[in-house]
């Protein structure tokens, strides 16, 4: 499978519809690698100031929604990648006659994502950062901080399933819808822990 610029811009976009902050995450036509890289590390900039503006602003029963928010748009963005990889996979496989290895799939994610790699961060640091605000409001028992836990290690699950293939093209599939329905999961148990505290 030869991998293209504009198939690498497909992925990217299949990774940033749906997450607000970052929703203008996109390679512009023209830019090198460099340049794409610097306009990212200034959107991740931009991502982090705005997430502690907006966790500044709220109530701790506030900050848990908009963490739970934040996990739910990352995670679906990265579900909604993983589909895209599979859909690129499965036309590799046809095109190639064999299965291409996940190793390969591997190296074509990375290549795909590079220049975007500050704003993953941001997501990432933004959701840990929310967190730690989180538990300093000293607002919340440890049933809901075990949850609030459970949400963000299922978000590294989701990440890990999506951005390291695995397998051959079936199992990658298979794993991401586990991990959906895990997300759902504890999504609805964190829904279930918040509800205490209105």
């Amino acid at each position: 499978m030869t991998w293209t610029r504009g198939r690498g811009r497909f992925l990217i976009a299949a990774l940033a519809v749906g997450v607000a902050m970052s929703a203008c995450m996109q390679i512009e036509t023209g830019q090198t690698s460099e340049e794409a890289t610097s306009v990212s590390a200034d959107r991740g900039h931009a991502i982090r100031a705005e997430w502690a503006n907006r966790l500044a602003a709220a109530s701790p029963v506030q900050m848990v929604d908009l963490e739970v928010e934040l996990y739910g748009q990352v995670v679906e963005s990265y579900l909604r990648y993983g589909r895209a990889v599979v859909d690129d996979w499965h036309e590799g496989n046809e095109g190639r006659g064999v299965e291409i290895p996940a190793e390969e799939m591997i190296d074509v994610v990375a290549a795909s994502t590079a220049t975007e790699r500050p704003i993953l961060d941001a997501w990432e640091e933004n959701l840990e950062y929310g967190r730690a605000r989180i538990v300093e409001t000293a607002h919340f028992d440890d049933d809901l901080i075990t949850t609030l836990d459970d949400l963000l290690a299922v978000y590294y699950e989701v990440y890990s399933a999506a951005m390291f293939p695995a397998g051959n093209v079936v199992d990658y599939e298979s794993r991401l819808r586990e991990m959906s329905l895990e997300s759902d999961r504890v999504t609805e148990l964190m829904a279930d822990e918040i509800r205490r505290y209105r």
